[in-house]
């Protein structure tokens, strides 16, 4: 079977490594996840179109955990591109916040999710 058109470039489930004890699902699960992060970083500054959802949906993408660290780094980006944008981060920072504390209420979060949600509940406070 020949694959077709943007399909042809995803990686397989022969083509993810799979550590020990590491399901077929959530290797798959895992390059899905730097694909999307890879499609996000080439919005460049039309990402600012897709606040305040985009930001929910980087967070969900953080809660696994191999793409915590890239996940996060597109939210950063986010913000210096609202800021250069606006001259604020204010409807990202909201957003983030917004999505931070459904993801604790739903107990989604694990314990760094909980402690990055107290120190940006207390750097909000500030």
């Amino acid at each position: 079977m020949q694959a077709v058109g943007c399909l042809s470039s995803a990686p397989t489930a022969g083509a993810v490594a799979e550590p020990r004890g590491r399901s077929m699902a959530a290797a798959a699960t895992a390059a899905a996840g730097l694909q999307l992060l890879a499609v996000w970083t080439s919005l460049g500054p039309a990402q600012l179109h897709l606040v305040p959802g985009a930001v929910g949906a980087l967070l969900e993408i953080t809660l696994v955990g191999e793409l915590r660290r890239a996940a996060l780094g597109a939210l950063v980006s986010l913000m210096a591109a609202e800021r250069a944008a606006t001259g604020s981060a204010r409807r990202t920072e909201a957003a983030l916040v917004d999505k931070l504390d459904s993801l604790v209420a739903d107990n989604k979060a694990d314990d760094h999710y909980r402690r990055l949600f107290d120190t940006v509940e207390h750097l909000s406070s500030v």
